[in-house]
Formats: structure tokens, C-alpha cells, sequence
């Protein structure tokens, strides 16, 4: 489901919960993490509305923005 929510063609090979924001921007958001067949990795946002809508970064774009790691 999460290799669907990137597209890009990737199937999920392994994820991560990253977990639950707990203030501002990201409350109630789930964040997981995601590596694709061809070794890209992602990080999905899951929204809590009544469609779980995404946002989805790569993984290199979110260290570099934020100094996060997936």
C-alpha cells in the first residue's frame, strides 16, 4: 500500500513506522517510511482525514530540508 502511495513504479520491499506527529504541521499525522525494489526510499505522510490522503518525499529531500533520516 505504501509503494502505491509513492507511485513512481515502486513496490515496497520494507517499511517503517517513523510514528505519530505530536505538534503543529504533523498532529495526528502517521509517518512511515518506505524502500522501493530499486532501492529509492521514501517517506509518506498519512493524513487523518476520512481519505488517510498522502504526501510523500524522498527520503534524501527530507535530510536535506529537515536534517531528517528515514
Amino acid at each position: 500500500m505504501l509503494g502505491k502511495a509513492v507511485g513512481e513504479g515502486c513496490v515496497g520491499t520494507s517499511a517503517f513506522f517513523m510514528g505519530i506527529g505530536d505538534k503543529g504541521f504533523g498532529k495526528d499525522k502517521a509517518f512511515w517510511s518506505i524502500r522501493c525494489r530499486d532501492g529509492k526510499t521514501y517517506a509518506v505522510e498519512i493524513n487523518p482525514d476520512s481519505t488517510g490522503s498522502t504526501n510523500v518525499l524522498e527520503c534524501s529531500v527530507l535530510k536535506t530540508i529537515a536534517g531528517i533520516a528515514c
